[in-house]
């Protein structure tokens, strides 16, 4: 009986990561062909925090961004500024114009979107996950799991 949970909880994880692996080559395809956007799926793209300073987020956290969504003060988002990417928080808001950090003055147009979801301290563990050998790794371990395990239903019925 414990095998056999144990089996299953092996087959569910390697699922996991074989979604998380084919995210992983989308994400690396996409950035392949579009080097110079945001790379997006459904709606949601992540993105690791470069700088500290900020009272929520620190240097390695890893945040989830929400694109096009609507925008407040003291919300931290991405945005582009002069052709580069940047995190920041909004401070203040006027109709179309965000002050970010009070470093930045934005428009509406310049941002990618709203972080909605951290994880702390994940920079090293995401770049782990994402690395193309990682990925071809789970793959390979996961479909090998799924061969063995129709074959050994095969033997069972003969």
């Amino acid at each position: 009986m414990v095998k056999k949970i144990g089996i299953y909880l092996l087959g569910l994880f390697l699922c996991i990561l074989s979604v998380l692996a084919f995210l992983g080559i989308y994400k690396n395809i996409m950035t392949l062909l579009n080097p110079d956007k945001i790379v997006s799926f459904l709606g949601y793209t992540d993105y690791i925090v470069v700088n500290d300073g900020y009272n929520e987020y620190d240097k390695g956290d890893l945040a989830l961004i929400k694109l096009n969504d609507v925008y407040n003060d003291s919300d931290y988002i991405l945005f582009y500024y002069q052709s580069n990417v940047f995190f920041g928080k909004i401070i203040n808001n006027n109709g179309n114009i965000y002050n970010i950090d009070n470093n930045y003055e934005i428009y509406r147009e310049d941002i990618i979107g709203k972080a909605t979801f951290k994880i702390s301290n994940f920079e090293g563990l995401y770049n782990i996950l994402t690395s193309p050998f990682i990925i071809l790794f789970i793959l390979i371990s996961t479909g090998f799991y799924f061969y063995l395990t129709v074959k050994g239903k095969i033997k069972e019925e003969i």
